[in-house]
């Protein structure tokens, strides 16, 4: 396909994400009044079609050619353009009335057992109601269209946010087919004499750094971690304790062991730092010289930080769990936060052994 058949064809899907994101704006308006959310149910295909249009963006994005020399190709400002931030502010404003307690929203039935499932369906002209695993109970019109509302308000919400995901990702893919079809390129800035950050990211490698950059690390390590020191809430606490019981023991198992397997053994084919994607790589580096990107990553250290937060949340929730009764608690979700952090700390290990950049 010649280059100028596939920027065409990047233009007529951001165009038709833009019309997706019409279609999610009419069901979440759709979703806030009990009479009109019936109209949402013409409008399931929407999922379906943004699954596809993200699917395929991102297979296009994993196959799209390098960006043109010395030029981080979009540009940050031509991404986001100001009719594209418009969208997403109308996308916000029409999603409010929407944002009330959802159908699975943290709650307790009568006898004080966290409500981690509930289900209602109707049977010609009546109506039933199931809260976990108990008896249906009957239940009258009126209230099930109001749960009905609120779901159909819950699908809303998330099509309006992956339909301005779709456009972001297929403008992306025009923009960048569109330097590479007109050759734009613009020469990066050199290094500067003395760098903010240090460009050396080979194991042991020090180098001074910039007080601006420390200070921005040290608030997203302090950030991160006291937001999981805080903990879930009560109720929410409560619903991840008995969220997984019971938990069969091969499943428990495959909890406890699935990150560590997944993290340590995609290190061995990870070929860049897994939290910076070469396009992000290129607008830092426009920004402070060949080098920068790689450099703050690998004093941030995201895997090691990811690592300490998911560790510090499994004590957290260990903790809430055990708070709520012995027989409330469950090994399964801590389980599954401290094996991820041991997953990432393996990860981190093995991709500096390997001498990957930004790590």
């Amino acid at each position: 396909m010649s280059a100028e058949r596939r920027l065409r064809r990047a233009r007529l899907m951001s165009r038709a994400s833009v019309a997706l994101f019409v279609v999610s704006l009419v069901a979440t308006i759709a979703s806030t009044r009990t009479a009109w959310a019936w109209i949402v149910l013409f409008l399931m295909w929407n999922h379906v079609a943004l699954l596809v249009f993200i699917s395929a963006a991102t297979w296009t994005i994993k196959r799209l050619d390098a960006a043109p020399p010395g030029r981080a190709s979009p540009r940050l400002g031509e991404l986001l353009a100001p009719w594209v931030l418009a969208a997403a502010a109308i996308g916000a404003v029409v999603a409010v009335p929407n944002w009330g307690p959802s159908p699975w929203a943290s709650a307790q039935t009568s006898d004080g057992t966290p409500v981690t499932r509930h289900q209602w369906h109707s049977e010609g002209d009546r109506y039933f109601e199931r809260v976990n695993n108990g008896p249906a109970v009957e239940i009258d019109e009126a209230t099930y269209d109001r749960l009905n509302q609120r779901l159909h308000g819950v699908f809303s919400r998330v099509w309006v946010f992956f339909s301005l995901l779709s456009i972001v990702m297929w403008r992306f893919i025009e923009l960048r087919r569109k330097d590479l079809l007109e050759g734009h390129a613009e020469p990066l800035p050199p290094p500067t004499a003395s760098p903010a950050f240090p460009v050396s990211t080979a194991p042991g490698a020090v180098a001074p750094a910039g007080r601006r950059s420390t200070a921005l690390i040290v608030a997203i390590w302090v950030g991160l971690l006291g937001v999981n020191l805080l903990g879930p809430s009560a109720e929410s606490g409560r619903t991840f304790c008995a969220a997984s019981m019971p938990v069969p023991r091969e499943a428990l198992v495959f909890l406890l062991v699935m990150p560590v397997l997944f993290f340590s053994i995609g290190a061995f084919w990870t070929k860049r730092s897994p939290f910076l994607s070469p396009w992000i790589a290129d607008l830092i580096d426009q920004r402070l010289g060949a080098g920068g990107s790689h450099a703050f990553m690998a004093r941030l250290k995201p895997l090691l930080l990811m690592a300490a937060a998911s560790l510090v949340g499994s004590a957290q929730l260990a903790m809430s769990c055990w708070q709520s009764g012995p027989d409330a608690f469950n090994w399964a979700v801590p389980g599954f936060l401290a094996s991820a952090s041991i997953g990432f700390a393996l990860s981190h290990v093995i991709l500096r052994r390997r001498g990957v950049p930004g790590v």
